[in-house]
């Protein structure tokens, strides 16, 4: 089952080189494979002399051939194989150029969410009311949803959202309380935090997101590290608990 998982898991990840690839790689053996066969030259040289012209000792004729027979097996044996390759080669340089902008487009998500968590951090640790620790919690979780549907359209890489997941666990572990003891009990420490939002719908619930993260809590309770990109990617594309 986990080989399995494994493997969907791969395939979900390399699935456009997949699909750009194969469709191509079987469209030109195919054709290869299916060209017009080349008369035997032993055969023919046996009934005609064999003709002193280059394309005719390549391409021999036959009797029935019409004036266009070169052509037709020059268009058949040679270029459309060649057409085909080069279609290959084209559809590869534009994955690779869709990517190269997925990728620019991924720092700019990436340093943005940075930029948001370091202040929602700062907010924490200066809140001196339940107000202001409480938008701070809520805050924080909606960054984190955000975060995760980011991850989902490929706008946080696969690698660093693991890290972030890893992170996750860590903070569920050690579920430490919030530097100002906000009077609301339910808001005591990180878990609690969590806990009170999912009940208030800031995120919703039950859902895949919701699915992650107790998958990371059950981890932080079982005391499981090295959380890896595979075993959280049915999360990605939004099977939760489903395989």
């Amino acid at each position: 089952m986990m080989s399995a998982r494994h493997a969907i898991a791969r395939f979900y990840r390399h699935r456009l080189v997949i699909l750009i690839v194969a469709p191509l790689s079987g469209l030109l053996l195919a054709t290869w494979y299916n060209r017009p066969p080349i008369p035997n030259a032993l055969h023919r040289h046996m009934i005609h002399p064999p003709p002193r012209e280059f394309v005719h000792r390549l391409f021999p004729r036959d009797t029935h051939d019409t004036r266009n027979a070169d052509s037709y097996y020059l268009v058949n044996v040679l270029l459309i194989p060649l057409q085909t390759t080069l279609l290959l080669i084209g559809g590869l340089a534009a994955f690779w150029t869709l990517r190269q902008g997925l990728h620019f487009k991924q720092h700019d998500v990436e340093a943005r969410c940075v930029r948001d968590y370091l202040e929602i951090e700062r907010q924490l640790d200066e809140a001196d009311d339940d107000k202001k620790v409480g938008q701070a919690i809520r805050s924080y979780w909606v960054l984190m949803l955000y975060e995760y549907y980011w991850w989902r359209k490929d706008l946080i890489s696969r690698e660093l959202f693991t890290n972030w997941c890893e992170f996750r666990v860590q903070r569920f572990r050690k579920n430490e309380p919030y530097g100002f003891r906000a009077a609301n009990a339910e808001l005591e420490n990180y878990r609690k935090g969590y806990d009170y939002h999912r009940t208030k719908k800031t995120f919703p619930s039950p859902s895949p997101f919701d699915d992650l993260m107790t998958f990371l809590m059950d981890r932080a309770a079982n005391r499981v590290d090295d959380l890896d990109w595979k075993d959280i990617e049915r999360f990605r594309h939004g099977r939760g608990k489903m395989i």
